[in-house]
């Protein structure tokens, strides 16, 4: 006998867009164990130093694009700023851990996002250094002051958290929404130094 149940409609099975695309970010948990995630982390932030300390070096070897070491940028390589960003990291992925999966792929996911935006920078660093410093590559020489070095690092942070949202927003991925949030933060901080080098050096004496 047929049944006498009411069809529904395909078109009333599916969720709704807004719906079915929120329900997505459920899918983004990371794809590691808790250890995976702090020796990934680790390996990102060994490799990002080690390309800072090059990029760093190969900089001060050519003599096209002077700029003017800022305290700020200097400290980044000093053994007491290592220990404070290991602490740093170790707090946000340790407590990642208790906020769930979804919570870890934001924090811990993000931070691992944001660590390794840093060694993309370095590296770009190490090869525009290499560049500058070819025969023929520039005519002249300019110098950078500090607070504008500081500056030129906050705006490519704000470029790459724009990056990061966009791509976390159009591919449901918590990851990239932290890496947003990290990166766009550490911008601001550089954003800040470079105003009070600038406001440091209007001041009369």
């Amino acid at each position: 006998m047929p049944s006498l149940r009411p069809r529904t409609s395909p078109l009333h099975q599916r969720p709704a867009p807004l719906t079915a695309y929120l329900e997505a970010f459920q899918f983004s948990a990371l794809p590691l164990p808790f250890w995976g995630v702090v020796a990934l982390w680790l390996a990102i932030f060994a490799a990002g130093h080690g390309l800072f300390r090059r990029a760093q070096a190969l900089s001060k070897a050519q003599s096209v694009v002077l700029g003017g070491d800022p305290p700020a940028l200097m400290r980044a390589a000093s053994p007491r700023f290592i220990v404070l960003q290991l602490a740093m990291g170790a707090a946000v992925i340790a407590f990642s851990q208790a906020t769930g999966d979804l919570g870890m792929a934001f924090l811990a996911g993000g931070w691992i996002v944001t660590s390794t935006w840093s060694v993309a920078v370095n590296l770009r660093g190490i090869l525009l250094a290499r560049a500058l410093a070819r025969p023929g590559a520039a005519t002249g020489a300019i110098t950078l002051s500090p607070a504008l070095v500081l500056r030129e690092n906050g705006v490519d942070c704000f470029g790459a958290a724009t990056l990061f949202l966009l791509a976390g927003l159009l591919t449901a991925q918590l990851a990239l929404l932290g890496g947003a949030l990290f990166t766009a933060a550490t911008g601001v901080g550089w954003l800040r130094r470079a105003g009070q080098m600038e406001r440091a050096a209007a001041a009369p004496v």
